[in-house]
């Protein structure tokens, strides 16, 4: 079977945004309607993506800068 990241997974970004869908509405701050959660699970996977990219690629910057050894 194959096999892929969790963060790609549109039934756990689903679950996800149930319950901060629940948190909001349960404290009064907005409500998100059923269209708005399917959009956001949509989009989820791919800004979680590039959030990911972007620190892993910030870390090896700054692993670079502390490193006590040059590339040789």
């Amino acid at each position: 079977m194959e096999t892929k990241s969790w963060w790609t997974s549109r039934t756990i970004w689903g679950g996800i945004i149930t319950v901060i869908a629940f948190l909001v509405q349960l404290f009064g701050w907005t409500t998100i309607t059923p269209e708005e959660q399917a959009t956001l699970i949509d989009k989820l996977p791919m800004i979680a993506t590039i959030i990911g990219e972007v620190v892993g690629f910030i870390l090896v910057i700054m692993g670079r800068i502390k490193a006590e050894k040059a590339i040789g």
